[in-house]
């Protein structure tokens, strides 16, 4: 958990100071100093820094002016797999994202907070089903920038990179599943079920390890614009070519709420799992992070189970 104190307390530290485990620091550019933003050559890779979440800028072609990305990166030499966290609308950036991925810090593993590009309402993602003054495909575009620069900059392992997002962050998780599931080993939605528009045009090229988590008190989701939860299911279980049987079904041990979570696995084409987390009496929520409410369970970790879902 990280605190709206401790962050505001990260952004004033010196650029010098070595962060804890806990409060990683936050630098306003240090991508110009570090990592050689601005330059045509990309900097030395024994010279990222390491343990402190830094900026980087994103170029390319039709993706919008002033992209950028937050990335926080292990200890060691690597190559290290990547995770990429999505924040949500309501015009915040990646490093809404940070404090809910504090435990993937543990994990040698590279995290990426991308940042959303500009639209009608300030900062946010667009696709098929939201028209803006801009192509649907910006952010698409977007992330194939952003892989490439992470290529170029970071000792990564393309063939290991994975995305979660939560509600907006969802929306665009979704799109890459269905735009770029060539490029991405694993896909985890948070509070986001699929969007009409875009399951008619939705067509996965392969299948991915899929993890969904949704709270069926999660009033945000019920509307014209969304497929139902179960409808949900049922479109990923198609693309991904799960039987209509799972493998196996649980309710997780009571951790001292009135929330219950189900765990439903179905083992689909080419071995790959689809997890279903659906927590009962659940809104809109990352459970394992951030303060508590009646609505948010303690029985499940979504950190965590996405980590394991992806063997990171």
């Amino acid at each position: 958990m990280i605190s709206l104190f401790a962050l505001l307390t990260s952004l004033l530290a010196p650029a010098h100071a070595r962060p804890t485990l806990g409060q990683p620091q936050l630098q306003a550019r240090p991508d110009d100093a570090a990592t050689g933003a601005g330059s045509s050559e990309p900097s030395k890779k024994s010279s990222l820094p390491r343990r402190t979440l830094h900026r980087i800028d994103v170029e390319g072609e039709g993706i919008g002016e002033g992209r950028s990305a937050y990335v926080w990166v292990p200890e060691g030499e690597g190559p290290f797999p990547v995770l990429f966290a999505i924040h949500g609308g309501k015009n915040r950036d990646g490093r809404d994202m940070v404090g809910k991925l504090l435990k993937a810090q543990r994990h040698d593993v590279i995290l990426v907070y991308p940042n959303g590009g500009k639209v009608a309402r300030g900062r946010g993602w667009v696709g098929p089903d939201k028209p803006e003054d801009v192509a649907e495909d910006r952010d698409v575009r977007y992330f194939r920038a952003l892989v490439h620069t992470l290529e170029q900059r970071y000792p990564i392992q393309k063939d290991r990179m994975y995305v979660a997002g939560m509600s907006a962050g969802g929306y665009m998780t979704d799109l890459l599943w269905c735009e770029m599931s060539d490029t991405f080993a694993g896909f985890a939605v948070v509070s986001r079920a699929m969007p009409k528009v875009m399951a008619q045009t939705c067509d996965v090229a392969r299948p991915r390890p899929y993890l969904l988590m949704l709270g069926t008190a999660d009033d945000g989701l019920k509307n014209e614009y969304q497929l139902s939860f179960e409808d949900t299911k049922a479109f990923i279980r198609k693309q991904l070519g799960c039987p209509e049987q799972p493998v196996a079904r649980r309710t997780l041990p009571d951790k001292g709420d009135p929330l219950e979570v189900t765990h439903t696995r179905w083992t689909c084409s080419q071995g790959v799992a689809f997890d279903d987390y659906e927590v009962e009496g659940g809104g809109h929520a990352w459970p394992g992070s951030g303060k508590p409410k009646p609505d948010k369970t303690v029985d499940v970790d979504a950190t965590e189970v996405i980590l394991e879902a992806f063997g990171l």
